[in-house]
């Protein structure tokens, strides 16, 4: 077999300011992901225009670990301090997030282009039609602040907000993390496994180094270093995840059903903080200058301050103390913006209610609609841990969120009135008292104004009724998480003019409405077998909305952490192998830098393994997909790189009869794609000028099958090197003038490699296959040529019925 026909054209060579750490190939475009030593992530184009930039995390946090999404649309980024972020590749936006409670140490999205969703022709059990019948979400005011992790919403589709919705097939991110243990999640989003290693009294204790899942999601490969005093062993271990395989179809449909509910909880989070960021706490500020009226009457002895007030509403006499009070504490200017703030803040956060809550609740529940079907196919869905009693709780859950929106919008309306109709009386007195003469417009005054103004002084101007303020150890905490900058003494004033603000606090409600008047809560007090059915949903009168939407938040999780914890009971180990011995002081060494691919025949792992120091020789490992029995190695090796004549006349697949003397040190290998390997050579001299080069797998040598027993160590010694530099030649290798390379990052599908000095600050570009493209273009034009060469024959030459008239 020939060598293949191919070249590399270098792109460009570029700067960097920090020292490079992790590079990664976008799948899909000519983009490449780098991050650095500030835990910083750039996203490059092949022309090294910066598209943007990640900032770090947290402080001191590294990024250990990048992984693309099959389709090229999510990079994911793994973190020193346990959390993995879902960056958008258009605007760098935190479409997902979540923590492992553990450093990541390696991360794989593997993904099956061709599995079958549905088998035998037969229809789609689940098609998603939430698009025809819920309108689209309201979008957000850009102003307010989202809370901590998550992501700007799309205004277009905030349903969409984590881009699940071109997803046709289903794909699953690999996290292996320092604690032993490895998350599987649908998507990036969905937990769908979690293996802890340490339950498994087999495996031994050590390092992950790598986790990857197999196309056909049947098998999940983990590799295990191990040390000990003697040197350090490399282990395989092989778990069986059939139930992930087998329902393949009900977990892509329900981590899509996730992705949008996730979405919708987003959403619903940005619209409760934007919510307590319109409220306002300026009545407050109103409460503390009555409580230190009420004070200053209570050491002079002349009455209750509410006393005072009725007596002004009732005889139109005004008190020393109140008149001082209204006229120089109060005055008409504080007056009037306080009403003013009142009625914008209030608006505000009735719209939000209103359009945003509403719209919001109603998918949330048109969605767990769908799951609650779901629960009821148990042949399909109940096998994963779904229940319709879990389910049902969810919505139950929903309404009752629902159920206090709507107590919130009652609270607004009623307050709104009972405001206005004080403000306005206030406001008409103080006029008075700085003997001004308001306007007739203002100076009507209604009995029901009147009875507004002492209802509201009734409910609110009660120093008797007053709050406990909060216990030290549970401070209020707003939905934003910090603690609530209302202090102590404000809260206990038993001045309660505000009623709004409480319903945005993760505390129990201190004024509760008065239900006892409601005809529908007398009913069901009457009848309280109709509280039992599922379609009441329970009214929780002393909750606030922030411990509805709290409730609400943990319910779901409930209802979608059950697969997870089914697949993961299910998880078996089914092989373990001891792959390689290093002894410490001996010729060889620990492994370094584990590659893994994952193809359509099954995982194709590498590690390079150190000879006395210098890293000389390449292991390749086979594991077939459908026997995860069988393993395959080869171990590779390459000497001096010979011309073009001499490669071709040598025979390819050389054995160790002809293994050459002097050896190149392999800096870095990658699987370019399933059938080539990238690998950064050079020879072991301070000057020696580094080799990139492309090795064909297939014309390597023949791969060595393994025994099925636990310690192939032994055996894979006995499996003869194949020399790898017979099959390069200047058509397939190139030697990198200029430079000392340490890492190398490739991509088969974009036909792009980056190659990263050992400075780690400089990268230089390289397009591989270039003269294949050329040809492939070439003939296209050509093609094109030819086919307008045939139009104008075309054109030029009489029609079928012009041929019949000419013959005539």
């Amino acid at each position: 077999m020939a060598p293949p026909s191919s070249t590399f054209r270098q792109v460009d060579e570029k700067h960097v300011p920090v020292e490079v750490k992790c590079m990664a190939w976008n799948p899909k475009i000519d983009l490449i992901a780098l991050s650095n030593n500030q835990g910083e992530v750039y996203l490059h184009r092949l022309s090294w225009q910066r598209v943007w930039t990640l900032e770090p995390h947290s402080e001191a946090s590294q990024v250990i670990s990048l992984a693309w999404r099959p389709d090229g649309q999510v990079l994911g980024v793994g973190y020193s301090t346990g959390w993995v972020l879902l960056i958008d590749v258009e605007n760098a936006d935190v479409l997902h997030s979540f923590t492992t409670q553990s450093q990541v140490i390696c991360m794989k999205w593997s993904a099956d282009e061709a599995l079958d969703m549905e088998v035998d022709g037969a229809l789609p059990c689940y098609i998603d039609q939430s698009a025809k019948y819920l309108p689209k979400l309201p979008p957000l005011n850009k102003s307010f602040v989202r809370p901590s992790g998550s992501s700007r919403h799309n205004e277009d589709s905030p349903e969409d907000a984590k881009k699940l919705k071109e997803q046709s097939r289903l794909n699953i991110l690999v996290v292996g993390c320092e604690n032993c243990t490895v998350h599987l999640l649908a998507y990036g989003i969905y937990p769908v496994a979690l293996l802890n290693l340490e339950k498994y009294p087999a495996v031994k204790q050590g390092k992950l180094v790598l986790a990857n899942v197999s196309r056909d999601f049947h098998l999940l490969s983990v590799m295990v270093r191990s040390g000990h005093s003697d040197g350090r062993e490399l282990f395989l271990h092989i778990f069986d995840i059939a139930l992930l395989c087998t329902h393949h179809r009900e977990i892509q449909i329900f981590a899509g059903k996730y992705g949008q509910i996730s979405a919708l909880i987003a959403y619903l989070d940005s619209t409760i903080t934007a919510m307590t960021e319109a409220w306002e706490d300026i009545l407050l500020e109103m409460d503390s200058k009555l409580a230190k009226f009420a004070e200053d009457k209570a050491k002079l002895g002349t009455g209750s301050v509410s006393d005072d007030f009725l007596q002004l509403l009732m005889f139109g006499t005004c008190s020393d103390e109140l008149n001082q009070f209204l006229l120089y504490e109060l005055t008409e200017k504080g007056l009037k913006k306080l009403g003013h703030s009142l009625e914008t803040s209030y608006s505000n956060v009735q719209k939000l209610v209103l359009k945003h809550l509403q719209a919001v609740s109603q998918a949330l529940t048109y969605h767990l609609g769908d799951v609650a079907g779901m629960s009821e196919w148990k042949e399909r869905f109940g096998s994963l841990g779904l229940t319709p009693e879990s389910v049902q709780e969810a919505l139950c859950s929903v309404g009752s969120f629902q159920l206090k929106a709507t107590e919130l919008q009652q609270v607004i309306d009623n307050s709104m009135k009972k405001f206005k109709a004080f403000f306005r009386w206030l406001y008409v007195v103080i006029l008075r008292l700085s003997d001004e003469t308001p306007m007739a417009d203002i100076n009507k005054v209604t009995q029901q104004d009147l009875a507004f103004v002492a209802e509201f002084l009734k409910e609110s101007f009660n120093e008797e009724d007053q709050v406990p303020p909060p216990s030290p150890s549970s401070p209020q905490r707003n939905v934003l998480g910090r603690e609530s900058e209302v202090a102590a003494e404000h809260v206990n004033t038993g001045f309660h003019l505000e009623r709004v603000g409480q319903y945005l606090k993760a505390t129990s409600l201190h004024f509760p409405p008065d239900t006892s008047t409601n005809p529908w809560a007398k009913y069901l007090s009457e009848n309280t077998y109709l509280c039992k059915h599922k379609l009441h949903f329970p009214h929780h009168t002393d909750k606030s909305l922030l411990q509805e939407h709290m409730d609400l938040k943990n319910v779901i999780e409930n209802v979608f952490a059950q697969p997870a914890i089914v697949i993961g009971k299910t998880m078996t180990l089914s092989h373990t192998r001891l792959l390689y011995t290093a002894t410490t002081g001996g010729a060889t060494e620990p492994v370094e830098k584990i590659a893994q691919l994952d193809t359509s025949e099954g995982m194709l792992t590498m590690f390079k393994v150190a000879h006395k120091g210098v890293v000389t020789k390449l292991h390749i490992f086979r594991q077939r997909t459908h026997d995860s029995a069988s393993l395959e190695a080869m171990v590779v090796l390459f000497g001096p790189v010979r011309s073009q004549n001499e490669s071709l006349n040598a025979h390819p697949m050389a054995t160790a009869v002809a293994l050459p003397t002097e050896l190149h040190v392999i800096e870095d290998a990658r699987f370019y794609d399933a059938c080539t390997i990238s690998v950064l050579l050079h020879q072991d001299t301070s000057d020696a000028i580094p080799i990139l080069a492309q090795v064909p797998i297939n014309t390597l040598g023949h791969w060595s099958a393994l025994p099925d027993t636990a310690d192939v160590s032994s055996d894979l010694q006995q499996v003869l090197p194949v020399d790898g530099s017979r099959l390069l030649n200047p058509t397939n290798c190139r030697c990198l003038e200029n430079m000392k390379a340490a890492a190398l990052a490739v991509s088969g599908t974009r036909k792009v490699a980056c190659v990263l000095f050992s400075s780690r600050k400089r990268v230089r570009l390289f397009e591989m296959d270039v003269e294949d493209e050329e040809e492939e273009e070439e003939e296209e034009e050509v093609s094109l040529v030819m086919l307008d060469d045939d139009r104008e024959v075309d054109r030029g030459s009489p029609s079928t019925d012009d041929n019949k008239e000419n013959c005539t």
